[in-house]
């Protein structure tokens, strides 16, 4: 059972080797938000879905449609520019009470983010700026708190709807300007019905899924997920003793499909949206060493057989760290290898080395 509950994931999230989607556009709306904070594999991610090279990725990405912000847990993810509102108008309160002990401990009072925000609406009214260029005009103006504080100042401001990103620099750089110069304000918001359309784009495209899943994709209650779920008429299977969830128009049986061999970034929706039911790992799976930027899982045949980190020097060398389960038979290793190559096949860099750990 496990294997169907993975080919059907691999259709919503549109993975295999016939691409789903054309665009990074058709990505982002499908998924409803993509989690972004890894911009480099992220891009990898639309490449996986769309097969589209990494310079027409970054036009795609420049040209204003898919905005970069923080919401929903909150992290980074890039997100459609006509879900932004009502999305913040969903998860931004949460987002803002569950952080007050950490605005309080940097020094943000309701005074000087009152006086901070007067600011960055002056200063991005006329164009986009970095952060570190955010930091030297708000200095300018008497702010004199630390890089930390201006980080959670900036996500502040993001979940309350005041600044979003803006044009990236020439280097690629992310910049922010101001929310109402991008999107205009939302006019009318039901919460049970901003709920419900949610879970609907959730579940279509990250079904099947369970509860503890959804709860931790975003920040809402297991009450009003459950409601949601019931105005939806979704359907539900029993997998192990946890329930999962799938819209009943997409519950057909699965019909034999090519299993997903890929290197999978770890913070891509297909391997991060779930806990407890995803890829099974070898026996003699490695340690999880790349927990972070650059890394990822090692899938042959829906198996997870390794790990991998991609390491990116300023000279334009690129080194790929792997480790494998020490199991593997020759026809994986085989695979495992044209996995690897699609992966450098991507990235920018010229020369390469791979390293087997």
């Amino acid at each position: 059972m496990l294997d169907g509950i993975l080919q059907d994931r691999l259709e919503t999230h549109g993975l295999g080797r016939v691409k789903s989607y054309k665009t990074v556009e058709e990505v982002v709306r499908a998924s409803l938000a993509v989690q972004a904070q890894d911009q480099a594999m992220a891009r990898y991610s639309f490449s996986l879905r769309t097969g589209l090279s990494e310079q027409d990725i970054l036009e795609e990405l420049h040209q204003g449609n898919i905005l970069r912000t923080h919401l929903l847990r909150p992290t980074w993810h890039y997100i459609h520019k006509d879900d932004i509102r009502w999305l913040i108008a969903l998860t931004g309160e949460k987002i803002l009470s569950s952080s007050a002990s950490i605005y309080r401990k940097v020094g943000l009072t309701q005074e000087t983010c009152v006086a901070s925000f007067a600011i960055l609406k002056e200063i991005l009214a006329h164009h986009s700026l970095t952060k570190k260029e955010l930091m030297l005009a708000l200095t300018e103006q008497n702010y004199h708190h630390q890089s930390r504080a201006l980080t959670h100042l900036l996500m502040m401001a993001e979940a309350k709807g005041l600044i979003c990103s803006g044009q990236p620099t020439a280097k690629g750089e992310h910049t922010y300007t101001l929310l109402d110069t991008v999107v205009p304000p939302l006019r009318d918001f039901n919460r049970q019905e901003a709920i419900k359309s949610l879970l609907f784009r959730f579940l279509k495209g990250h079904g099947p899924t369970s509860l503890k899943d959804m709860m931790r994709w975003v920040n809402l209650t297991k009450k009003e997920l459950r409601l949601a779920l019931s105005m939806l008429h979704a359907g539900s299977a029993s997998y192990k003793g946890t329930e999962l969830w799938f819209l009943k128009e997409e519950s057909s049986p699965s019909k034999e499909k090519e299993k997903l061999t890929t290197l999978l970034p770890f913070f891509d929706e297909a391997l991060l949206s779930y806990r407890d039911i995803t890829f099974e790992k070898c026996s003699d799976f490695p340690d999880p060493l790349f927990l972070e930027n650059g890394g990822g899982s090692i899938i042959v045949e829906n198996k997870a057989v390794g790990l991998f980190k991609r390491r990116l020097s300023k000279a334009g060398l690129l080194t790929i760290e792997v480790h494998l389960a020490k199991s593997l038979s020759a026809d994986t290793l085989v695979k495992v290898e044209g996995a690897l190559q699609d992966f450098v096949d991507f990235l920018p860099a010229k020369t390469h080395t791979i390293s087997y750990q």
